[in-house]
């Protein structure tokens, strides 16, 4: 499969045109799927064509990647809990419960959100082979305050793409 990359000169809040095709099909695509890349505290997020039959595929989940959510979730759930009742065990009894449980909740909601978003990773690896190709389809591979860097799987939807945005594209040097 070959990748196609394309740097555009395009500041944080400006608007990048796409083509109305499907950036993994080529088809006429009606719907979108939001790409997002962190660098630090900076979060680049765009959304790209997409068409009904790759916006379901993308919606849909199979038995592992389910069943995994599922796991997550519960262990995030149980692990905020734990966490919660033994900082309300530790903590004063003299103290309010409202005082307790502001102490509480912050790290346990924290401890949650570190569980789930460790288990993500196991979730992505078990998606359908067809939600991964289309997941991969487009990508943020480099951003700054001044390119953004995006690479495409789908050679169409690159050079239309990238005529679209003919005066913002990033000359090599």
């Amino acid at each position: 499969m070959s990748r196609h990359v394309i740097t555009l000169h395009v500041q944080p809040q400006d608007a990048v045109r796409f083509p109305g095709i499907c950036v993994h099909c080529a088809r006429p695509a009606p719907a979108s799927m939001a790409l997002a890349a962190r660098r630090g505290q900076t979060v680049r997020e765009i959304k790209v064509p997409l068409c009904a039959e790759c916006a379901a595929a993308l919606a849909r989940e199979s038995g592992d990647e389910e069943r995994l959510r599922k796991i997550g979730r519960l262990l995030a759930g149980v692990a905020g809990l734990a966490l919660l009742m033994l900082i309300l065990l530790l903590t004063p009894a003299r103290m309010a419960l409202w005082a307790r449980l502001l102490i509480g909740l912050p790290p346990a909601l924290a401890a949650a959100a570190l569980i789930f978003w460790l288990a993500r990773p196991a979730i992505e690896r078990a998606a359908l082979p067809e939600k991964q190709a289309i997941r991969q389809a487009a990508q943020i591979a480099n951003f700054d305050w001044e390119t953004t860097t995006f690479i495409f799987a789908n050679e169409t939807f690159a050079e239309r793409f990238q005529a679209l945005n003919q005066e913002r594209v990033a000359r090599e040097t």
